[in-house]
């Protein structure tokens, strides 16, 4: 992620006498270990979190006795444990926007044969919610609970497209705006260039910037105040279509997915 727990991101105002630093260091501790497909050592997890090793090896110690955290005994690496899912998945039966949404995403995907996704925005990161893959699947490690920075992901540049300019451009200057790819736009100005091409058009569309060898477009889903509070793509495979070929052949079904949900949802168009 692009913010820690520890710094509550989404509390600038934090009151001191509610607020719990210890319940902030330990989430944090835990958010370490996020997108790492090894086990973690308490050096690792003590740069990644910025804590004290002292401070680091008792959050550790912990969550592993609260059974967040399993600790391998030959090589004293720490990684997440299952019980982690049962949090995940908390979110995900409780999110009524995807009950709406998964019949809309899975006939999509039996029109198009390609992936279809479902999003949601977290500060400056889009996270994935819910997918259906096609016949070609593009990259195995994507999975549910993936994240991408919101300036990189045709998903994300769509909601960007329909937030209050003001919004949009604190989440830009505060993105850690990177070449991810060869071919990522990563300049303020030539992201700010393909948001307003994606207000335009209604859709944005993504050649190879977040994942190589991925072609994307995205919609955003709006709510009933007309704010897009996420958004769905099409994802296809750049050996099989040019960008331009992938836009003129699914472009209209993408818009159209965005509003069935919406509609469905309960929201309104801008």
């Amino acid at each position: 992620m692009d913010t820690e727990l520890g710094h509550a991101r989404t509390e600038p105002d934090l009151d001191g006498r509610l607020f719990v630093s210890a319940v902030a260091k330990a989430l944090n501790v835990l958010e370490a270990f996020y997108g790492s497909p090894e086990p973690l050592s308490l050096k690792e997890v003590s740069e990644r979190t910025g804590l004290g090793r002292s401070a680091t090896q008792r959050h550790l110690y912990t969550l592993k006795a609260l059974g967040y955290l399993i600790q391998d005994p030959r090589t004293a690496r720490f990684k997440v444990s299952l019980k982690t899912i049962k949090l995940a998945n908390s979110y995900l039966i409780s999110d009524e926007l995807l009950k709406f949404s998964l019949p809309y995403l899975i006939e999509t995907n039996k029109i198009t044969d390609q992936t279809v996704n479902l999003y949601r925005p977290d500060d400056l990161s889009l996270i994935l919610i819910q997918r259906v893959s096609g016949q070609q699947i593009l990259n195995p490690t994507v999975t549910i609970g993936s994240d991408f920075p919101l300036y990189a992901t045709a998903p994300g540049r769509a909601i960007l497209a329909h937030a209050p300019e003001s919004q949009a451009m604190d989440t830009l200057r505060r993105s850690n705006m990177r070449q991810i790819t060869p071919y990522t736009n990563s300049t303020l100005p030539s992201v700010l260039e393909k948001i307003a091409e994606a207000r335009r058009q209604g859709y944005a569309s993504l050649n190879q910037e977040a994942v190589l060898g991925n072609l994307s477009l995205g919609a955003p889903i709006f709510d009933c105040n007309r704010c897009a509070i996420a958004a769905v793509s099409l994802s296809g495979s750049a050996a099989s279509f040019s960008l331009e070929e992938f836009e003129k052949k699914f472009s209209h079904i993408v818009l159209k997915l965005a509003f069935a949900i919406t509609t469905a949802a309960g929201g309104l168009l801008p």
